[in-house]
């Protein structure tokens, strides 16, 4: 009973301090979590600027039957 009490004091006064050290602090690196969110526009272009499309290749010569479907 007793170890489960410590463990419940310790956790009391662990896990705040622990949260309040994690959440405050200054990291180093990027932000995970910007404080501004990107509009869609700017999200795209961001996507798009690191997923560049790849040119569609010509198509090749369809033959006659394809072209009277096409017509």
């Amino acid at each position: 009973m007793e170890l489960i009490a410590a463990a419940v004091a310790f956790y009391a006064i662990v896990l705040p301090v622990f949260l309040v050290l994690e959440m405050g602090g200054n990291h180093p690196g990027a932000p995970r979590w910007p404080a501004r969110m990107p509009t869609a526009e700017e999200a795209a272009a961001a996507w798009l600027a690191a997923h560049p499309l790849k040119a569609i290749p010509a198509p090749a010569a369809a033959n006659d039957a394809f072209e009277r479907i096409a017509a």
